[in-house]
């Protein structure tokens, strides 16, 4: 792929002409997704989790994995990984980001970065993972900080403005890539914060319909009990990726059909 998609990895490839495109933060890159294979095959990694915490339970962060983490980890981790699951499913060449964590905002950047001539391929699908508010830079202006002073907005109602705008400056430039290019985009949310902007567009989870991720992660997270000890990493597990990667197909293909 071209250099300016240096964010992105080449995660399943497709001798077809058809392109998936995956971008968010460590749910679509597949934190965790390792772990299992690390407590059958690298126990040291836990002895030395284990040596190195404190307390019974124990959430295991990035910061803590990444120095075990190798490139055959990372081959393992998108075999497993929803994005692999649902760009082999529909036999298409699978992109996704190629390191750990994001925010909309850089991720809005990475697409910024698409036209034509860098990527002159018609038949490719955007799925955009929406990620934590909290990752942006959401700094007041002296107009908001009046009105919240005068009562005349509440700190709800700016923060949700700035939601919004920001989802719609991502949503513009997807559309721009649907009219030109011909491209399809949907997406997903970690936590809800977008989902009402416009519900058609996000996919849903699981036989309720879960509207985000986080909804999931109460029954798909991953666990390792090692000695009297209990390991968390609070990303999605393989049963969970298989849980959105059969959710993603099935909105697609409705999508496809009704088109």
């Amino acid at each position: 792929m071209h250099n300016k998609f240096y964010h992105l990895e080449l995660s399943h490839y497709s001798h077809n002409n058809k392109f998936i495109i995956f971008i968010g933060d460590s749910y679509t890159w597949g934190q965790g997704l390792y772990l299992p294979k690390w407590f059958e095959e690298r126990p040291e990694t836990f002895h030395h989790f284990y040596e190195t915490t404190k307390g019974y339970d124990a959430h295991l962060s990035w910061v803590q994995q990444e120095p075990f983490f190798t490139i055959e980890d990372n081959k393992f981790k998108n075999s497993l990984s929803f994005t692999n699951l649902v760009a082999e499913k529909l036999d298409r060449t699978c992109y996704k980001s190629k390191h750990n964590g994001g925010s909309n905002s850089n991720n809005l950047f990475y697409l910024s970065k698409f036209n034509s001539h860098n990527f002159p391929h018609k038949d490719v699908i955007i799925i955009f993972q929406f990620t934590s508010v909290g990752r942006e830079d959401l700094e007041l202006t002296d107009e908001e900080a009046s009105k919240l002073v005068n009562n005349s907005i509440t700190i709800d109602d700016v923060f949700r403005d700035k939601f919004h705008s920001l989802f719609n400056r991502i949503d513009n430039k997807l559309k721009d890539f649907e009219i030109e290019l011909g491209w399809k985009y949907y997406y997903m949310d970690w936590l809800g914060d977008f989902y009402d902007f416009n519900s058609d567009k996000f996919i849903k989870f699981g036989e309720g319909g879960e509207k985000c991720i986080d909804a999931l992660t109460k029954d798909y997270h991953i666990k390792i009990d090692y000695r009297d000890r209990t390991f968390y990493d609070y990303h999605l597990n393989s049963e969970g990726n298989i849980l959105v990667a059969d959710s993603i197909i099935k909105h697609i293909e409705k999508d496809l059909e009704n088109s």
